[in-house]
């Protein structure tokens, strides 16, 4: 990765001639996570002050444009989660024809609120939370064209880039330490070149998007060591074809998500769908009320990539429409393979300008020890509680 960040800022520097500052934005956050319930686990602490930076600032000249997105993040109770990254920096040259892009990107694809089966090329940062969905940045050259019928766009994936994990002073974190020397199904390992397409456009009132994938999942599968008290990361490698799909009619929002493909010489199959239905002015108020219910299911079973091989998700979303922008929203989420439940709680608002105060929660109120996916949530009810200032 870091001879590929080097080739970026040679051919930035060989274009430098006419290059403007078009746009930036930086963000300091200040926040912390507290847990109600003391852990059995006497490294873990109850409460985990952070402070973290993240920026985009991105130039132009004629007919190229440079973006770097640097992120940093310190915690005063855990030093496994203080770090720095390149979220993104990339080149990006127009043509006639398309553009050619090549660095660290964020890619995302999906449509549903809960969970994003679809959207695999990034790796996921288990460091700054299991929970949370945070990506690094995707190494990768990628070409797109925009035709009559949509948009393309061909990505080739030279370098894979390895989940980080919190360590046992983290919470919340695996019930075993996880082994850095990770194995991978391909003899290249992560030198490994995966390949990926999608196709997107818009048809009426629907948005709909085509995708192939080839190449190492980024969700590994984690086994125990066979030399050491350990989980072990086991990378295995994956080829799928994928549809996602919006559709708005009325006050209804459907969603879908579906894959097909091949695993460790097996073929699997993912269905996830679901729909928001939004009710305006409720009670004669400006406020929005959404109702949302979705359904994912992955015949993979414990080897799926993610949570959500059997589950749903149900609840709402309250938009207050005031000048802060207060939005409030509230999942119960339900495994039907381990009876495992809890309860997600996100808001925000702003203050002023600059300011946002932010709120995510999450509420264990009945989760299994042995559900690989959602086991180290036991006995881990939080909140994450973050202010951010924008410059």
């Amino acid at each position: 990765m870091k001879y590929l960040i080097f080739i970026i800022l040679c051919i930035s520097t060989y274009a430098l001639y006419g290059v403007e500052l078009v746009d930036n934005s930086t963000e300091l956050t200040l926040g912390g996570k507290l847990f109600p319930q003391k852990s059995k686990n006497s490294r873990q602490s109850q409460f985990y002050p952070e402070l973290s930076f993240e920026g985009e600032y991105i130039w132009q000249s004629e007919d190229n444009e440079w973006l770097f997105a640097p992120f940093w993040r310190w915690s005063y109770k855990d030093s496994d989660e203080s770090y720095g990254d390149m979220r993104e920096a990339y080149w990006r040259k127009k043509f006639d024809s398309g553009d050619l892009t090549v660095g660290l990107r964020r890619i995302f694809w999906g449509t549903l609120e809960a969970a994003n089966p679809v959207n695999v090329i990034n790796q996921s940062d288990y460091i700054v939370g299991i929970e949370r969905e945070d990506k690094l940045g995707q190494p990768l050259a990628s070409w797109s064209w925009l035709l009559e019928e949509g948009e393309l766009e061909l990505f080739m994936l030279p370098w894979f880039r390895s989940r980080p994990f919190p360590g046992l002073a983290s919470r919340p974190t695996t019930s075993l330490a996880v082994d850095n020397h990770e194995r991978y199904e391909s003899s290249h390992g992560k030198h490994r070149i995966d390949w990926a397409m999608r196709w997107y456009r818009p048809i009426g009132q629907a948005d709909v998007g085509l995708s192939f994938f080839s190449g190492t999942r980024r969700s590994p599968i984690l086994t125990p060591s066979p030399s050491s008290k350990e989980l072990q990361p086991y990378y295995v490698v994956n080829h799928h074809l994928a549809i996602d799909m919006s559709l708005a009619d009325g006050n209804w929002l459907w969603k879908l998500e579906l894959m097909g493909g091949q695993e460790l010489n097996e073929g699997f199959s993912s269905v996830s769908a679901g729909f928001e239905y939004t009710i305006t002015g409720i009670m004669e108020s400006r406020y929005d009320l959404g109702l949302i219910a979705e359904a994912y299911r992955d015949d993979r079973n414990a080897k799926a990539a993610g949570w959500w091989q059997q589950d749903i998700a149900v609840g709402g979303r309250l938009s207050l429409n005031d000048a802060a922008g207060s939005e409030i929203k509230l999942l119960y989420i339900q495994d039907f393979d381990y009876k495992s439940s809890l309860i997600k709680l996100d808001a925000g608002m702003r203050i002023g300008e600059k300011w946002k105060l932010s709120l995510l929660t999450y509420v264990d109120i009945g989760i299994d020890q042995q559900d690989p996916h959602l086991g180290f949530l036991k006995d881990n009810s939080w909140s994450t509680i973050e202010m951010t200032y924008y410059y």
